[in-house]
């Protein structure tokens, strides 16, 4: 699935059976898609919302090729996450 930068924030929807195995559960993010411009990722999966800044994803993150593509791999504990019992 690809996503899409809306102003500043990078919008992604994805399945929870996508999340990768890597670091006890991460999120990938194809670093094509993303520009120096994006702020904040906001993944939208059916239990809620996983929200990080550019800048923490990056600072705790780490790089991986995968079929050729650059991805930056990001750990689900590093992200905020929102569903309805939360908001």
């Amino acid at each position: 699935m690809y996503g899409k930068i809306v102003g500043k924030t990078y919008l992604k929807r994805e399945h929870e059976r996508t999340k990768l195995k890597l670091a006890g559960g991460s999120w990938s993010l194809n670093m094509d898609e993303l520009t120096d411009n994006v702020e904040d990722i906001v993944f939208t999966t059916s239990k809620g919302k996983y929200k990080i800044t550019y800048k923490k994803a990056k600072e705790k993150g780490f790089y991986r090729v995968f079929q050729g593509e650059t991805k930056l791999i990001v750990p689900q504990k590093e992200w905020e996450f929102f569903n309805e019992s939360n908001r």
